[in-house]
């Protein structure tokens, strides 16, 4: 089986309530995109997902069977660890999000994660806010500010 099938499968193996799709992305570290699509897409049509209550995907019993034996994703902290030091988000979205994650279980104004990291408001880094929001690594809490997401705590 392929990387991201397998990625998807194993993090769905690990909720077996379901996630939604962003959920899953901040557990298997994959951006939103056209390959993407097409896997969810793929894993459905096989019958290996199914969709569980509306916005959350669940594995199906076959899709447990495909998926065999797995090793599963690092979650908490591990999963902290890989996001914030591995190769899945360029420099900026490391700097924005450690400082979200610092904030814990507080939100935090966008403002202050621009004075902690010493990046001034550009174009550059409201996309790199909108791209951490996009994937589920942050929510929205309020105007102008950002809340790490629960799944990055369990």
């Amino acid at each position: 089986m392929k990387p991201m099938p397998r990625a998807i499968l194993t993090a769905l193996a690990q909720h077996p309530d379901g996630l939604s799709k962003g959920q899953i992305l901040v557990h298997t570290g994959y951006r939103s995109s056209g390959p993407v699509s097409k896997c969810f897409a793929e894993l459905a049509r096989d019958g290996w997902t199914a969709t569980a209550i509306i916005g959350k995907v669940r594995i199906t019993d076959a899709g447990l069977a495909a998926l065999g034996d797995y090793e599963p994703l690092p979650t908490g902290d591990a999963l902290r660890e890989q996001l914030l030091n591995g190769s899945k988000l360029a420099p900026m979205e490391k700097k924005l999000l450690r400082s979200v994650i610092e904030a814990y279980p507080d939100a935090i104004g966008k403002g202050r994660v621009l004075e902690q990291t010493g990046y001034a408001s550009s174009g550059p880094v409201s996309k790199a806010f909108a791209y951490l929001v996009a994937i589920g690594y942050a929510t929205k809490d309020g105007r102008g500010a950002l809340k790490a997401s629960d799944d990055l705590f369990t």
